[in-house]
């Protein structure tokens, strides 16, 4: 058996408390036609699929399910794991990111981008954390938003490969 349990994948992405992947085959083809035909646009890539949400996290605080497709990360569309990465690589620093009149209590779910929260502890290095904006989908095609603080001391980024498959390429064969 392979390391991240399927042999058509050799990557993981865990962040704020998801563990993302690139989506099943077996997913896509079980998913009913709403979520089929907006996960068709995302073809051959497949989309992100959320496939568990860690205890205790940023993501199970912020009720996000397992079994949901990620479609988009503060407004970028998300079409693979690189998407998501380029996407929070690209939110503005938190204390850049506060709304005209300062504060953003109340504001964080509805803005765009990533939003210091007033009041709030923030990291380690004592900046506020930032609200990060995703537009979700589950199986039935219902779709979602939800926002979320990214947690770097508890729950930091680690991005995930199969020894020897860094490229994500499936075992003897080519990559999508």
């Amino acid at each position: 058996p392979a390391v991240l349990g399927s042999d058509d994948e050799a990557r993981l992405l865990l962040w704020a408390g998801l563990v993302l992947r690139r989506t099943p085959r077996c997913v896509l083809e079980r998913c009913s036609l709403a979520a089929a035909q907006v996960l068709q646009a995302m073809l051959p890539a497949g989309g992100v699929f959320i496939q568990h949400v860690l205890g205790g996290s940023p993501g199970e605080s912020r009720e996000i399910e397992r079994l949901c497709f990620l479609l988009e990360v503060n407004g970028r569309p998300v079409r693979e794991l690189e998407d998501v990465m380029r996407a929070l690589a690209a939110a503005p620093p938190a204390a850049d990111a506060q709304g005209a009149n300062g504060s953003a209590k109340g504001g964080a779910t509805a803005a765009a981008g990533a939003v210091a929260e007033v009041g709030d502890e923030g990291d380690a290095g004592g900046r506020p954390r930032q609200w990060i904006r995703l537009r979700l989908m589950d199986t039935h095609g219902q779709e979602h938003v939800r926002a979320l603080q990214r947690d770097p001391l508890y729950f930091p980024t680690f991005d995930l490969n199969e020894p020897g498959r860094a490229d994500g390429s499936a075992r003897g064969g080519t990559s999508d």
